[in-house]
């Protein structure tokens, strides 16, 4: 009986360490996404190989995940820093690592990198890899 009442003791004391540690992981994962907002993007050596077969659906949905976060920011009306140039342009490079012939996501970089951040060089390099595999596309 003795043991018993002091399993259940434990029990509850773990228990309520349970609790209390998932509130507190909660606030601190709310700062730590507040602070940093955008998402992260594996490479593609990663990212790859993980896909296994799925490449193009893993491109599917890294191009949602950027049009979105994208198109947020505009609707948050949000000043674009450095930063988010250089986010979208590493997570476009990945998604066209894993589909090199996708051809929105070459179009997105081009438009968004060329006209709307004025970094050419960024969309040139993109664009240069489609060109190597879109061969038939002008």
């Amino acid at each position: 009986m003795k043991q018993r009442a002091v399993s259940i003791f434990i029990l509850i004391v773990f228990i309520g360490l349970c609790l209390y540690s998932r509130d507190a992981l909660q606030i601190k994962r709310d700062d730590f996404i507040a602070k940093n907002y955008m998402g992260y993007v594996l490479p593609s050596k990663i990212t790859g190989p993980l896909s296994l077969e799925f490449k193009g659906i893993v491109s599917d949905f890294l191009f949602l995940k950027m049009t979105t976060f994208f198109g947020g920011k505009i609707l948050d009306k949000e000043i674009f820093e450095d930063k988010h140039v250089l986010f979208i342009y590493d997570a476009m490079k990945i998604l066209t690592d894993l589909d090199p012939w996708f051809w929105d996501a070459y179009l997105f970089a081009g438009m968004t990198l060329a006209w709307d951040f004025q970094r050419v060089d960024l969309a040139n390099e993109l664009l240069q890899k489609a060109r190597e595999h879109r061969k038939n596309d002008f």
